[in-house]
């Protein structure tokens, strides 16, 4: 009553996720003590209303002056929100200045001493956003945990090139750069 079937079943199954999933198992409950979790678990169909949400995001011309990287008025608005408190999600298609964005937003939270934390599920949304930060000298503030070859040894040493980071500032440079964009 016994065959043999001579055939085989390939499958590729992409476990870079698993962590992600097993944390959203694990600890659901204490994410959606966040206001726009809870939202987006509840009630995904009404409109957001942010208990966060501060006035008005202020003088955006001014901002844009202190961001490294250029920003369009939407993109200023949403580093101007994000600062306030606001609570968001961004999104768009390829090509409509997310990482710009990101970057900038990160650049300005370290500037007023936050402590950010930028996580992607794609690595290469993360090469993107620490290219960025590189550019603009902010390479060592960022924590490249995604590698699967990552060693303790390394993480310390990341973690120490950021404690040890030595930012000079250039007044000359910068009041040269804001008179130009205020011309």
């Amino acid at each position: 009553g016994f065959r043999v079937d001579e055939t085989a079943t390939l499958g590729f199954f992409n476990f870079s996720s698993y962590r992600l999933w097993r944390d959203l198992i694990d600890n659901w409950k204490i994410f959606e003590k966040n206001p726009l979790v809870k939202h987006l678990i509840y009630t995904p169909n009404v409109p957001f209303e942010d208990p966060n949400a501060k006035a008005e995001p202020g003088d955006l011309d001014a901002l844009v002056a202190t961001l490294p990287i250029e920003a369009d008025s939407s993109q200023a608005l949403a580093v101007a929100e994000a600062l306030n408190g606001k609570t968001f999600v961004l999104q768009g298609p390829p090509g409509t200045g997310k990482s710009q964005t990101i970057t900038n937003l990160l650049a300005r939270s370290l500037h007023e001493g936050k402590r950010v934390l930028f996580v992607a599920e794609k690595k290469d949304a993360l090469d993107v956003v620490k290219e960025r930060l590189e550019k603009v000298g902010l390479g060592d503030f960022s924590l490249d945990l995604h590698d699967k070859a990552m060693s303790p040894k390394f993480v310390k040493q990341q973690l120490l090139n950021a404690l040890n980071k030595n930012l000079k500032a250039d007044t000359v440079g910068y009041e040269a750069g804001l008179e130009s964009y205020e011309q």
